[in-house]
């Protein structure tokens, strides 16, 4: 599996595809069977399926190595699939998500862990184990969610990235699915807690985008970054939303704890000012340049530099 498995539903070969990076109609790009990418109309170069992901997802080059290597062993994570039991379903229920939503995203391992599948395409994308004491299978030796096989920083579902133009990121999987429990489709969860970065990429360019995370000190200040990076990177428009509640809680106690309604959060969205990147946040054009660089762009670069120095 590679990333082009995940974006065109191709893996290599003189193949034509429909260009990722500009409104393209016509299947103006080529993958090679070194996967090679180009597009003869925007012009949109990839030495490799490496250098695509960097591109792709607007990371830096040791990020694009780990979305590679997981991307390549994601169909580990695809064991035999059970329907989840009653009393998993009746602990999800008891947390606020509906029958609809676990019948679409989780299943029962053989050993009888209660999984959330991540897919992107219809590909697997790796798992989160909820570990509630709430279950008689519960491992105290384990945190409350345990990944495996899952990219840091990405959301889930990733098919909801690229299908709406209107995100609404949560902190956590639990928010998200209660998110879409409660009506909002357009729910997302950053994979890998507030304070690591969230990965942005080609889907959220020019997007909306609130971000609602939990209401602790990691909590805001990852919705901050987050929020700056999307803007910076991906000219989001973007709304920090602070809910108001006490230490540590999160959109869930907000609709089953507080018993608030979407029209409650609509609102609260609606009052919520645009976001506005705090001065020490912003990145220069320099940065911006050098981050867009592949380290064969790089080299070259470096290599120009050090002729100019000579002369």
């Amino acid at each position: 599996m590679n990333i082009y498995d995940y974006v065109f539903g191709v893996s290599c070969g003189q193949v034509q595809v429909q260009c990722c990076f500009h409104d393209d109609t016509k299947a103006s790009a080529g993958i090679s069977p070194d996967l090679q990418y180009n597009c003869f109309a925007c012009g949109a170069k990839a030495n490799n399926d490496l250098t695509f992901i960097k591109k792709y997802f607007n990371v830096t080059d040791q990020k694009a190595t780990t979305i590679q290597s997981v991307l390549a062993n994601a169909l580990k994570y695809t064991p035999f699939k059970n329907k989840v039991t009653a009393e998993q379903r009746n602990y999800l229920n008891s947390i606020g998500i509906k029958d609809e939503i676990i019948d679409k995203y989780f299943y029962c391992q053989n050993n009888g862990k209660l999984i959330l599948q991540h897919s992107w395409n219809g590909l697997p994308l790796g798992i989160t184990w909820f570990n509630s004491p709430l279950l008689s299978n519960w491992n105290a030796g384990f945190d409350k969610y345990k990944y495996a096989g899952v990219i840091g920083g990405l959301c889930t579902p990733y098919d909801d990235v690229c299908t709406y133009n209107s995100i609404l990121i949560t902190e956590g999987e639990k928010d998200m699915l209660t998110a879409k429990s409660f009506g909002i489709k357009s729910a997302v969860a950053k994979l890998g807690g507030a304070r690591t970065p969230i990965i942005g990429g080609v889907n959220f360019d020019n997007k909306n985008v609130v971000i609602i995370y939990d209401c602790d000190e990691y909590g805001r200040q990852g919705a901050i970054k987050d929020a700056a990076y999307l803007i910076d990177k991906h000219a989001c428009k973007v709304k920090v939303i602070d809910l108001g509640l006490q230490n540590k809680e999160d959109l869930n106690d907000y609709f089953m704890k507080y018993n608030h309604t979407v029209q409650d959060l609509y609102d609260l969205i609606k009052n919520t000012p645009e976001f506005i990147i705090p001065p020490e946040l912003k990145l220069s054009k320099v940065d911006r340049f050098i981050n867009s660089l592949s380290t064969e762009e790089l080299a070259e670069l470096k290599l120009k530099m050090e002729e100019k120095g000579n002369e």
